[in-house]
């Protein structure tokens, strides 16, 4: 009879942990998913398409180092995501983030933008060639046509390699329901088409 009662303890024990570290885990998530919805509303309002071009969009630090250096576009798969300007795990839960070392919006070279498959930029898997992609900056606005849609392997970076002209790719791991560390990248490569030097 005392074993059964141990058991029986024990097991309503280990539910309680269980239920504890669930809503531990639930709690955590709804708090970052706040957090990210602020970010995005922040990018929102500091890099309108309509706002005035007098207005300096403030830096603001918003994961450990990392601020909010401008925000991405397309219109056609209803996506806007912050661009932060450093790629730490903490900032790729809040949104995109500017790759270090590639091309500023609009500047010659190269922009490479990352985000989480399963975040930011789940949306990816529907895009088109042809389709617009709108880059806000503290030096404008920029708009950029999808030239490609490639796959390749996690360690290829030859992906960023720069070009003749201005160009802006986006990067997310693949495939996009694979589950654990993906062993590909999602590659979308498109050129500038239009400058507009003052927001």
């Amino acid at each position: 009879m005392n074993e059964l009662k141990k058991k029986g303890v024990t097991g309503r024990v280990a539910e309680r942990i269980l239920w504890f570290g669930a809503l531990l885990c639930f709690g955590l998530g709804s708090i970052t998913l706040l957090k990210a919805m602020q970010v995005r509303h922040t990018a929102e309002q500091q890099y309108d398409p309509v706002a005035k071009a007098d207005q300096t969009p403030e830096t603001k630090h918003v994961s450990g180092g990392a601020h909010i250096e401008g925000r991405l576009e397309i219109q056609a798969l209803h996506l806007s995501a912050p661009i932060l300007s450093e790629c730490s795990d903490g900032a790729l839960r809040l949104g995109s983030c500017h790759v270090k070392g590639t091309a500023t919006a609009g500047g010659l070279g190269n922009m490479g933008v990352a985000g989480h498959r399963d975040g930011t930029f789940r949306s990816l898997r529907n895009i088109q060639h042809g389709q617009t992609i709108d880059v806000f900056g503290n030096d404008g606005h920029f708009q950029y046509a999808v030239d490609t849609m490639t796959v390749v392997p996690a360690d290829d970076t030859s992906v960023l390699a720069i070009r003749e002209q201005p160009e802006l790719t986006l990067i997310t791991c693949f495939p996009f329901n694979y589950v654990g560390a993906a062993p590909n990248r999602f590659i979308v490569h498109a050129h500038l088409i239009s400058a507009d030097g003052g927001q």
